[in-house]
């Protein structure tokens, strides 16, 4: 072999050895120099919440308001599936109504406060017309989608309740300026099959059914419209990488139920005071914008 051929084998084998070394440097340690641990981090990826790093924006937050019952009643076992959710995430211990009945607590979320929507459940108007903008039309002219999914209803953006469709627990409506707005980026009608993981809007509210949201019917129901909405989202790649949150609450009866999940949150109870203003707050931070009213949000408390 001539001299010229020794050398270029010669570095071949040094290149091989270099790139066998890279590799391996890869695989024990990760991009931030901690040691790579396999075990661990296959467990981590298949755990709902993480307390993994924050995002200081998402591109999704799912938000579901479910119907008159205490945590206790719910998740103390009853609402099995939202019970291990909540093993497994986040909840308030403290969670507090913003009056009643159910018509402010659904102003308040979407509003940052009540703006004398107390004493009725009546239709819109009914006496309840909240200032624009709502944190839908806050969404909107970010540059983000914004829907609310009306379990029950008749029509887009319907205003008149009916059947299983409750106007009261659907705070979009009420914006009485909003209202072209609201029936423009309304979805399909219907209490399931309607949040496509694939295709989710920037900020998804959803109002189920008087049966599914436990007013009508008991707290297993709504367990299982829970899981079956719910289920796919929390598997798909959007929530796994850290880009989707689903937030879940209840309306009234202090204290509420409520989960919060994310990949970022750290499991745990939260056990100061939280109310439906903090919960607004909250999504407006997730998806950087500006508090319509109020202060206090649940995002250094939770990891959101």
């Amino acid at each position: 072999m001539s001299r010229r051929r020794r050398w270029w084998t010669f570095g071949v084998l040094v290149c091989t050895m270099l790139v066998v070394l890279s590799a391996c440097d890869r695989q024990l340690f990760r991009s931030d120099g901690r040691p790579h641990d396999p075990a661990a981090e296959k467990e981590s990826r298949g755990r709902l919440c993480t307390g993994a790093a924050a995002r200081a924006r998402y591109d999704h937050v799912v938000v579901v308001v479910m119907e008159n019952k205490t945590w206790s009643s719910v998740l103390n076992g009853q609402g099995p599936w939202l019970t291990a959710r909540k093993n497994e995430c986040a909840s308030a211990t403290n969670y507090q109504q913003a009056g009643s009945p159910s018509r402010p607590n659904y102003i308040a979320l979407a509003a940052g406060a009540t703006y004398g929507c107390e004493g009725s459940n009546s239709d819109p108007p009914g006496g309840c017309t909240p200032p624009s903008p709502s944190v839908f039309k806050q969404v909107i002219d970010a540059g983000g989608t914004a829907k609310n999914y009306l379990g029950g209803a008749q029509s887009a953006c319907d205003v008149t309740s009916g059947g299983t469709y409750a106007v009261k627990h659907a705070p979009w409506p009420y914006f009485v300026g909003e209202r072209a707005l609201c029936a423009a980026n309304a979805p399909a009608v219907g209490s399931y099959g309607f949040l496509d993981p694939r295709n989710l809007p920037t900020l998804a509210f959803v109002s189920p059914d008087l049966c599914d949201d436990t007013h009508d019917c008991p707290v297993a129901v709504g367990d299982a419209y829970l899981q079956k909405l719910l289920t796919p989202i929390l598997a798909s790649p959007s929530y796994r990488s850290g880009r989707t949150a689903v937030l879940v609450t209840y309306d009234e009866y202090t204290p509420l139920p409520n989960v919060l999940m994310s990949k970022s949150v750290r499991p745990g109870a939260i056990t100061s005071t939280v109310n439906h203003n903090a919960l607004l707050h909250t999504i407006e931070s997730m998806l950087a914008l500006p508090w319509l009213i109020g202060s206090g949000d649940l995002r250094a408390v939770s990891g959101l």
